[in-house]
């Protein structure tokens, strides 16, 4: 039998190198270990590794720090990506925020000053929870794998090692997750009471209001009582 062991140790180890802006690809290149391994071991999902691979991981030392006052930017990017999945265009979001997103976005990984991110901050904040007017910007950005909002925690999406959480807590097997995301988007696809009740529910974890989830969704909050209730025992 090939000898493992636990994985706690080098998943700490990667989780302070992401933090400090190194990739996963960089890491994969850096420690010759592939880069699904290297995401899973950072993210928790593979608790246990080959000893010569956690040797590998654990050998990578920290990078360069990004040049002198700047951050990493994949809090940035996952905004960007998360407002194009609500369907708000990058002009809409440019004049917002007098930035050129679209080349952020192209940018992809790296370091960028405070005051971007500060920009998309404050803007994310105001829209994240409104639709934004192009359907297509949000079909494409879905398509793309771009995350919307809900599907990030504000204390973490800044943190590399944190994957989005797309199928919400609770979630009940025959829900459908497309429908659901669309309709908290504010698409008026039909949906189903249990996929109704985790609409709700997400949104009111996220802060939204009764009426905010009314207006947006045209779903009467007090309809599906039972079935929040029901999601909040299961909880």
């Amino acid at each position: 039998m090939t000898p493992s062991i636990p994985a706690q140790q080098a998943a700490r180890h990667l989780r302070a190198l992401i933090r400090v802006g190194m990739t996963v690809p960089q890491i994969s290149v850096a420690s010759g270990v592939a880069v699904r391994v290297v995401q899973d071991v950072a993210s928790g999902r593979q608790d246990r590794v080959l000893r010569a691979t956690a040797e590998r991981l654990l050998a990578v030392t920290n990078p360069s720090p990004g040049p002198p006052g700047t951050m990493p930017s994949i809090g940035v990017l996952r905004r960007i990506q998360a407002l194009l999945a609500m369907g708000w265009r990058h002009r809409d979001l440019d004049l917002r925020t007098g930035l050129d997103t679209r080349t952020v976005l192209d940018r992809g990984h790296g370091w960028v000053p405070p005051s971007v991110h500060d920009a998309v901050c404050r803007v994310y904040d105001i829209l994240s929870m409104t639709p934004g007017p192009c359907p297509r910007t949000r079909d494409e950005a879905r398509a793309a794998g771009y995350a919307p909002p809900l599907a990030w925690d504000d204390n973490t999406i800044d943190d590399p090692a944190v994957l989005p959480n797309l199928h919400g807590d609770g979630q009940d097997a025959g829900v459908d997750e497309a429908a659901v995301l669309r309709r908290i988007a504010g698409d008026r696809v039909p949906v189903t009471p249990a996929e109704a009740a985790q609409v709700i529910a997400r949104m009111r974890r996220a802060g939204l209001p009764d009426a905010a989830i009314t207006r947006i969704t045209r779903l009467r909050t007090d309809r599906y009582a039972p079935l929040q209730r029901d999601l909040s025992r299961a909880a």
